[in-house]
């Protein structure tokens, strides 16, 4: 290609980049010198006003997403992407993550942007690939980020927000001059990483979220063959390296290698005693990868093998144990939403009982998980090494996702963002629920839903929960969820007097309190029963609060 090419490329590039800008309401400076004074201030607070209400949506939305989300989401983008350049001259096609102190690059060897890649991550609730929440997947690099700068092909341009801005910056693309174009096929982002007084704790928190990836999000790229996760340290020399290749048996292996550099300038690597190999199977269950000896004929690299290689009876004995009820445990939280999808305690408008599956919300469990009858033991689902604590999380998390599959089925505008619980972090294990990531906001309670649709007060209005005045109003619900093995009967527990308190003061004029009991939870019939504004059902014997009002007895 002629350097008269390439500067035509990139000048119909920069077009469109600036195009986009305009579109949503950016003007330069050249043209309002052409306005007088007042029309300039007329035409800039309108402007101010349309951006404040655009990117205040974008801007909540954002700070719903989970703080390791945009792993997910760059991945399942890369996974999404067209490799055919890569595939015709021999290339595997991989996706890279460099993080260092202040930022992280991520390269792909994808084909390259087209125009409807990049309005489709300047737009909201559209997407022109398979992966992403409505659009606004890409938007989760902003809760590590205050700057993206996208380079691939002819086109390289930025966004730019930080915690004051209105959110426009999101969404609204600048043209940013490079020295030269990247040689194809290859994609590179770079995200700037926020400024905080405490830097340290942010690269520690976004390196526990890389070396914790879900082995369930890896079974899902079936167009990547390596994924690389490369840590730098203060002087950007490489530390150490996360490798995630997979081989011609369709196995992911896993590796995580210390780079040691002497005085001398030599390199050396260290294994750890074992990898973590996971079969990629669509069919595979298993939560926990069985161990292997290292091998060195698995990656590109030649490191030594580690002399002691051996393990005891009893650890491989713990080991299957662990993935066992790590497998009954996805197998009870497949029942849970399918038995939620098929209860009749809302009515559902529009949607298909025989469908569990939500496109737009990445809803869809494994068939082979669908069992609709089964009879758990606790016993199968708990390791015995398990505290009696987390057991109870894992209980309540079950409880959790019954509650959550119930609205999300019947309320097309609920999603896991209303799931505002650190509990649902348990549901992650499986594959189905995976995007969701863990809640690292304020825990005011399990969910929180702003009805402005109005559905769900409607249908409490219809049921009796509440009375006809509210049908005008929009109040936010307050959710708390109470799960049982047992029947609905059986007493439940408030955390303390401050769960209580918190209950009475939440049900307000504007805002709801609902507690669902979950109940039968190892059984073939899970059911619940709703307590609105259970202070109210207090005082109506309904309810019945002891012991400080922390032991809830319920009422027939």
């Amino acid at each position: 290609m002629t350097k008269a090419d390439t500067s035509a490329r990139q000048a119909r590039a920069r077009f469109i980049i600036e195009t986009i800008s305009k579109e949503h309401g950016y003007l330069g400076d050249e043209v309002y010198a052409r306005m007088d004074a007042k029309t300039r201030r007329q035409i800039q607070e309108a402007l101010f006003k349309k951006n404040e209400m655009v990117g205040a949506s974008i801007v909540a939305l954002v700070k719903n997403m989970g703080d390791d989300q945009f792993i997910f989401e760059l991945l399942k983008n890369a996974n999404d992407s067209s490799f055919s350049r890569a595939k015709a001259i021999g290339v595997d096609p991989y996706v890279s993550f460099d993080i260092y102190k202040d930022r992280i690059i991520i390269e792909c060897n994808e084909d390259g942007f087209k125009e409807a890649d990049i309005r489709s991550i300047c737009n909201i609730g559209q997407s022109s690939k398979a992966g992403g929440a409505r659009g606004m997947g890409f938007k989760s690099v902003f809760r590590v980020a205050y700057k993206v700068h996208i380079q691939s092909g002819p086109y390289s341009f930025t966004f730019t927000h930080r915690e004051e801005d209105l959110g426009m910056g999101m969404i609204s693309p600048e043209w940013e001059e490079t020295a030269h174009e990247l040689p194809p096929p290859l994609t590179r982002t770079t995200l700037y990483l926020h400024e905080t007084d405490s830097e340290d704790a942010q690269r520690r928190r976004i390196s526990h979220h890389f070396r914790n990836v879900d082995f369930a999000i890896l079974w899902s790229l079936k167009s990547l063959e390596r994924v690389e996760i490369r840590f730098h340290n203060e002087d950007g020399n490489e530390a150490s390296s996360l490798l995630r290749p997979m081989n011609q048996h369709g196995r992911v292996h896993a590796v995580d290698l210390e780079r040691i550099c002497t005085r001398d300038g030599d390199t050396t690597f260290t294994l750890p005693r074992f990898l973590w190999s996971v079969e990629c199977d669509s069919n595979s269950e298993d939560e926990h990868p069985e161990q292997e000896t290292p091998s060195t004929d698995h990656f590109s690299f030649n490191p030594s093998t580690p002399s002691d290689s051996t393990t005891t009876d009893t650890t491989i004995s713990n080991i299957r144990r662990r993935r066992s009820t790590m497998k009954e445990y996805r197998a009870l939280l497949s029942q849970v939403a399918l038995q939620a999808s098929r209860s009749r305690v809302f009515q559902r408008p529009n949607i298909d009982e025989d469908d569990e599956d939500d496109e737009d919300d990445g809803d869809s469990e494994d068939d082979e998980d669908l069992v609709a009858s089964k009879i758990f033991n606790e016993m199968d689902l708990f390791h015995p090494d398990m505290t009696k604590t987390e057991r109870e999380k894992r209980v309540e998390a079950a409880g959790h996702l019954y509650v959550f599959k119930l609205l999300h089925c019947s309320y097309s505008c609920f999603n896991h963002r209303h799931w505002t619980s650190t509990l649902r972090k348990y549901v992650t294990i499986h594959p189905a629920y995976n995007y969701m990531g863990s809640w690292t906001g304020i825990e005011t309670s399990d969910f929180e839903f702003k009805d402005t649709s109005g559905e769900l007060t409607a249908a409490l209005v219809d049921q009796g929960h509440l009375q006809k005045k509210w049908l005008k109003r929009r109040p936010k619900y307050h959710i708390k969820v109470k799960t049982t093995s047992g029947p609905w009967d059986e007493p439940f527990y408030l955390e303390s007097d401050a769960e209580y308190q918190k209950m009475r003061k939440l049900s307000t004029e504007q805002s709801v309190y609902i507690i669902f009991r979950v109940f039968n939870l190892y059984t073939g019939q899970i059911d619940c029963k709703m307590y609105v504004n259970p202070a109210l059902l207090a005082e109506e014997g309904s309810l019945e609060f002891t012991v400080n009002r922390w032991m809830v007895r319920p009422r027939p």
